[in-house]
């Protein structure tokens, strides 16, 4: 049976440029000649640089999981796993690419190491972004993240870094304020598209509320993390990575983008839908046309002009809690919300 070991990658790179910048080394065969990473097999399942240098090398690194067989064949060559870093012949890039030390170095957003013990002693490494779980481990790392699900979205986030829900969906927790945010968005939305579960935000508290106003709806109420970050997830939140943020963009990206199939505006600094005041008149330049446009939930402008083009202006999102008391009571009477 394969054993697959799964390793903390910046663990791993920390390792490798221990050994790379080592000229004296330990081990048997490759392991005494050049930098490697040494591994020493199941059940112990530790990774190691072979590194001699007067400062001491990092602590070996364990296994966070490991897939499989966890018992090594009888001849126990997991006892002498040795992953070179580094070619011996220039011309060994060409034929068998780049060398390891280089792989971990580039590996861009990647979390895992992953080592391969194959039944016929063979071995195989790689690097991934995401493992698979039901639950978040304690030791998950949160980092910086703009995230969907669906219609919602996108919001600011933290997303637990090398971890994915069944369904490969990203677990997700999002501060008060976006809470509201997202919780406001889903009071917008037609019933069809919304998810079963709705945020109710009071206070300083967070809830989900599942089979919201109906006779066997339930109050969920929802514990913050450390440093005040409130997951919402589960299978009613399959809240994917997006790249994109228009709330953000660079330069002088439209207020406004097409939304849904009939066409509406969608406000891409609070995302509401077709609540836009509008209208234009002949230009003072003498030709064409003034415009502009205002969001009524937010408060973001819009202008253009013939000779200076578009003009953004996009209000603070989310508002001051003042104003989230009077959006939550105009959403609640079903008034139009105007900033």
């Amino acid at each position: 049976m394969d054993t697959r070991l799964w390793f903390d990658l910046p663990a791993v790179v920390r390792l490798a440029e221990h050994a790379a910048s080592c000229a004296t080394f330990t081990g048997d065969g490759d392991g005494d000649r050049r930098p490697c990473l040494l591994i020493d097999g199941p059940p112990a399942a530790v990774i190691r640089s072979n590194g001699r240098a007067t400062d001491p090398a990092p602590d070996p690194v364990d296994a966070r999981y490991i897939d499989g067989g966890t018992e090594p064949p009888d001849d126990d060559p997991t006892a002498a796993i040795c992953l070179p870093l580094t070619h011996t012949d220039p011309d060994d890039e060409m034929w068998h690419g780049p060398a390891l030390l280089d792989q971990l170095r580039y590996a861009a957003g990647a979390a895992w190491f992953i080592v391969t013990i194959h039944a016929d002693t063979t071995v195989d490494h790689a690097t991934g972004h995401t493992r698979q779980v039901d639950t978040v481990p304690a030791r998950a790392t949160w980092v910086p993240a703009h995230v969907e699900a669906g219609p919602p979205g996108p919001y600011p986030a933290q997303i637990a870094h090398g971890y994915h829900r069944p369904g490969g969906h990203a677990f997700a927790r999002f501060r008060r304020d976006i809470a509201w945010w997202i919780a406001l968005d889903l009071h917008g939305q037609p019933a069809g598209p919304r998810p079963a579960a709705a945020v109710r935000v009071i206070g300083e508290q967070v809830a989900l509320v599942h089979h919201a106003g109906t006779d066997v709806e339930r109050v969920e109420p929802l514990t913050a993390d450390p440093g005040g970050w409130w997951r919402i997830d589960g299978d009613a939140w399959p809240w994917t990575i997006t790249d994109d943020d228009p709330a953000v963009s660079p330069g002088e990206a439209s207020v406004w983008q097409t939304w849904g199939p009939d066409g509406e505006q969608r406000c891409t600094v609070c995302h509401a839908v077709d609540e836009i005041d509008s209208g234009e008149l002949p230009s003072m330049v003498g030709y064409g046309l003034d415009t502009w446009s205002r969001c009524r939930r937010c408060g973001s402008t819009e202008t253009s002009d013939p000779m200076f083009g578009l003009h953004t202006r996009p209000a603070p999102w989310p508002p001051p809690r003042q104003r989230q008391d009077e959006l939550d009571a105009q959403s609640a009477t079903g008034d139009q919300a105007r900033p």
